[in-house]
């Protein structure tokens, strides 16, 4: 059973949920404690007792994007059954998140405080660097089990996943382009399937 939150986990919660908004409407420098406190209806005593500062309330809301980025490629490495599958697995998993509710306008709004605060983006980015992607951990177990090239896995990572953003992220994010359709998901992971594994599969 799924472990009920304590009030104060609650609003935590409301708080995060409070500032997404309100950043989204204003810009990171546009938005206020006080307003982030009334959206999420506690005081602003309270927001400052989760939240030392409003850059911490934003490094918070980009490790959260970070952590769902992570958590939707988490596939186990199975060393007895074929790749395409289980790397079409991660891409369907990668395709999930990026058409779920939210989540682009979540990172639209991170993406879009990075380019007016550099100094944001670089303690953003050191917190995102300290984790290992599933992808990548993937990938280094099929590496170690002699069934892909040796090369290096955060590159080998980063290229089969700008494969499926280059359809179903970028342009949402850039030209706010509807989601892919069921057959366009189907046609961008199988393609990059193939030739990603065209490129560093062995023959199995």
């Amino acid at each position: 059973m799924e472990k009920k939150k304590s009030l104060s986990e609650r609003k935590r919660e409301a708080i995060l949920n409070a500032a997404v908004s309100v950043f989204q409407e204003s810009g990171f420098q546009g938005a206020s404690m006080d307003r982030i406190a009334e959206r999420a209806q506690v005081s602003k005593r309270t927001v400052y007792n989760h939240f030392t500062s409003k850059e911490a309330l934003f490094i918070e809301i980009t490790e959260q994007v970070w952590r769902k980025a992570m958590d939707a490629t988490e596939f186990p490495y199975q060393s007895d059954a074929p790749l395409a599958p289980q790397l079409t697995a991660i891409a369907e998993q990668e395709l999930e998140l990026l058409g779920s509710e939210g989540y682009i306008a979540m990172a639209r709004m991170v993406l879009a405080e990075y380019m007016l605060s550099p100094d944001l983006a670089r303690q953003a980015m050191q917190k995102m660097q300290e984790n290992e992607g599933g992808t990548k951990r993937w990938l280094k177990a099929a590496m170690a089990d002699k069934r892909l090239i040796k090369v290096d896995p955060e590159f080998a990572a980063t290229q089969f996943m700008s494969q499926i953003k280059a359809f179903a992220f970028w342009p949402q994010i850039v030209g706010h382009a509807p989601n892919p359709t069921q057959a366009e998901r189907r046609e961008i992971v199988a393609a990059a399937v193939e030739m990603f594994l065209g490129r560093y599969g062995k023959s199995e």
